[in-house]
């Protein structure tokens, strides 16, 4: 019977290997997460299993294998905290369980993102009713490469300097929630975006009254909204539209144009705020 392996702590079942230029980080439960089941031994990849409940799958030779933790970011900052050898690494990668993409895939997307300097990055989505954001699923992109504002947290690839620049902020919530919105504020100057020769595919509905992991926080009084709120307040009130940028604004202007469209989104949501007052209290009026 599966045991809950959250706390405010790690410890390490196993130790895996040592060598590599790339650490995937994946969290998961008692079933092999589904990014793992066309793995092959890649010496360029440092495999760590995060476990929440005790495995029902074969652990490979050469993953590392930790408990604890009370969600992915925080388990991953208290094991890179612990084993900070591994901040050398070129590229770093944390997945969730239910995110399904090829192994293959998996080393493409480690060695396209160093070799073209990428700070960080996803696959595109694939179709399906478990995306939340519509503009990081899979389009025809002409190089297949779009710079965006926002990469999601559930399968994001970072370059060491990108990793360097926000790691320590992993912790600040657990839930998640407002990480990816940090995440551009420290690292606008990099490149961000979203490999669209790439497919991978969410497999699990987000359920935040629900879902197991969202039951689980609200055990632990954690409310992700306030947590994605706080987040943004914490960082000089962040406040920039979620979108890819068009291909024809060079890397350059992608910033300034970022916050022009941000202003026109605030002015909009603004007005419409003041028509939505206007209209209910002319309603309040009539009755």
């Amino acid at each position: 019977m599966c045991i809950n392996l959250n706390s405010n702590s790690i410890q390490i079942r196993k130790k895996g290997k040592l060598q590599g230029s790339n650490l995937l980080f994946v969290r998961c439960g008692s079933k092999l997460p589904l990014c793992l089941k066309e793995y092959f031994v890649s010496s360029d990849i440092i495999v760590v299993l995060s476990l929440y409940k005790n495995n029902d799958f074969i652990i490979h030779d050469e993953w590392w294998v930790l408990e604890g933790g009370y969600s992915k970011y925080h388990a991953a900052k208290l094991f890179l905290d612990e084993y900070k050898v591994f901040l050398n690494c070129d590229v770093f990668a944390f997945f969730d369980p239910d995110i399904s993409i090829h192994y293959n895939n998996i080393i493409w997307l480690f060695k396209s993102g160093k070799n073209e300097k990428r700070g960080i990055y996803q696959a595109s989505l694939k179709d399906n009713a478990n995306v939340t954001w519509p503009f990081l699923k899979n389009i025809d992109s002409s190089n297949g490469w779009r710079e965006t504002t926002f990469v999601e947290v559930m399968a994001p690839f970072f370059s060491q300097k990108a990793l360097l620049n926000i790691y320590n902020y992993f912790d600040i919530s657990i839930s998640t929630w407002g990480l990816e919105y940090l995440w551009y504020y420290k690292c606008s100057d990099l490149h961000v975006g979203v490999y669209d020769n790439i497919i991978m595919s969410h497999e699990s509905p987000v359920d935040t009254e629900s879902g197991p992991f969202y039951m689980y926080l609200q055990k632990m009084n954690i409310n992700p909204f306030e947590e994605r709120e706080s987040v943004k307040k914490k960082f000089n009130n962040i406040n920039y539209i979620e979108c890819d940028v068009p291909n024809l604004i060079p890397f350059k202007l992608k910033k300034y144009y970022v916050k022009l469209i941000s202003k026109k989104n605030n002015i909009s949501l603004c007005f419409a705020s003041v028509l939505r007052a206007v209209y209910g209290g002319l309603k309040l009026l009539k009755n």
